[in-house]
């Protein structure tokens, strides 16, 4: 996770998992303190897609915003 300055928050990075699944290693990474959910719809090194679908799920549950990259 890194600090920002001046504001109390943090981001943090979802590292590829050696499985390959990412949508996996999103989901564990949202939890209640997650304010904001913010990716692409793949991962852009080999097209890996994350399922949004359940993600979207989970930021709903927790009341995260769910900011998807789809350029």
């Amino acid at each position: 996770m890194k600090k920002l300055e001046n504001v109390d928050a943090e981001i943090k990075f979802v590292k590829r998992p050696e499985d390959y699944d990412l949508t996996k290693a999103v989901l564990s990474a949202i939890d209640e303190r997650t304010a904001i959910t913010a990716l692409p719809h793949c991962f852009w090194i080999d097209g890996t897609r994350l399922n949004l679908s359940q993600i979207g799920w989970r930021c709903r549950e927790i009341g995260s915003a769910l900011v998807i990259d789809a350029t």
